[in-house]
């Protein structure tokens, strides 16, 4: 696959990845100074969404002085990681929007102050002499209220592949590439299924392309998904059933069409259900994702960032159970990922759109994990 080019801003965030264990070490640090701060208070303000109507949010503020943070900080490497993050705060364009994502500092804040039983969404912007920590509570708008998501995907991206929209894949733990991910749900369903026992995993991005075809409770209209997931388990030397965990997430509110007056992700199930394998089951574990509508959607621009994350994931076929194999995926760090593409011009936005939809017939169409991103 062609590595789209990748922004300076980008860039600073994928170094700072490489040094996850340090950056991890600095945010635990930072919240702990935002627990003891003094220096905090709540503010409510409105917001304009796309379409102009208001929405109130209520914010927590805090600021910690630059000097201040240093001198907390003991050990070097960690201290090197904050410069990274300052000098990236330096070049940061001031209205970035949340669906570019966040530094990998604001990432990482997010995911430990989730260890608490508050849950925030974390902003940073940085004054000549401090940086102010926005730490977002609630919001009239529902795409911008903070929500808890799965365990961050902190791995090599070299031993991922990445499921595109359309696609599915089916890895195991013995692949070169055992992991799968796959990025921003949102009408979209994610279906994201492990067998513990064979360690085999399958991570499906199913589109509208996939659910519009007006064939009720037929799985065929998933193309060769489920053959191929019966081809996956031929070589299962026994004749014991096959137990295979799954989650659905994502998807939205409105019927899927005419033909299937429920919503997406339970019309995903259903078909799920009626799948017939003599040694296959299915059972599932969890439905993750509050079901939006499209009209919240599409009156928010940018996405917070914890919904990104709860519906971006990682699937990891080495681990015990399908909870502890599901991660958020945090794909502009890949820099293998096809986000970068979007992130592009209008253009080459437009161009990466218009040839990824050429093959009207592609329903859902399988990728070998082990190809080279």
């Amino acid at each position: 696959m062609e590595v789209a080019p990748i922004s300076p801003r980008t860039q600073y965030r994928m170094d700072s990845w490489n040094r996850i264990s340090d950056f991890i070490e600095l945010s635990a640090k930072i919240c702990e100074m935002l627990k003891d701060s003094n220096e905090k208070y709540t503010a409510t303000g409105d917001f304009k969404d796309s379409r102009g109507a208001k929405y109130k949010v209520e914010d927590i503020f805090i600021s910690l002085s630059i000097d201040e943070i240093n001198k907390k900080i003991i050990d070097e490497k960690v201290k090197f990681c904050f410069s990274i993050f300052l000098e990236e705060h330096e070049k940061k364009p001031q209205n970035k929007s949340f669906a570019e994502g966040r530094s990998c500092l604001e990432i990482l804040m997010n995911e430990e102050l989730r260890k608490t039983d508050r849950v925030y969404d974390v902003v940073i912007a940085r004054n000549e002499a401090s940086l102010e920590f926005n730490l977002r509570q609630k919001a009239e708008i529902p795409t911008q209220c903070p929500r808890n998501f799965y365990p961050l995907f902190k791995d090599s991206f070299d031993r991922l592949h990445e499921v595109q929209q359309g696609q599915y894949a089916i890895t195991s733990a013995n692949s070169a590439k055992p992991v799968l991910g796959s990025w921003h749900f949102e009408s979209c369903i994610g279906f994201a299924a492990l067998s513990p026992a064979l360690k085999i995993g399958i991570l499906a991005h199913i589109d509208e392309h996939a659910l519009d075809r007006g064939y009720m409770f037929e799985y065929k209209i998933f193309g060769n998904l489920f053959l191929d997931i019966e081809k996956s388990f031929q070589n299962n030397e026994t004749d014991e059933e096959v137990e295979i965990e799954y989650v659905l997430i994502g998807g939205c509110k409105e019927p899927v069409g005419y033909y299937a007056l429920i919503d997406a992700r339970e019309y995903v199930r259903t078909c799920i259900e009626r799948f017939e394998s003599k040694n296959i089951k299915f059972k599932l574990i969890e439905e993750k994702g509050e079901k939006i509508s499209t009209f919240d959607f599409n009156k928010d621009y940018s996405w917070a960032e914890s919904l990104r994350l709860e519906r971006s994931v990682a699937l990891d076929t080495r681990k015990a159970s399908l909870r502890e194999a599901l991660v958020s995926y945090e794909a502009e760090l890949n820099p293998h990922s096809s986000l970068h593409k979007r992130n592009l011009t209008r253009e080459e936005s437009d161009a990466f759109e218009t040839n990824r939809k050429s093959t009207k017939d592609l329903l859902l169409s399988p990728v070998p994990p082990n190809e080279k991103n």
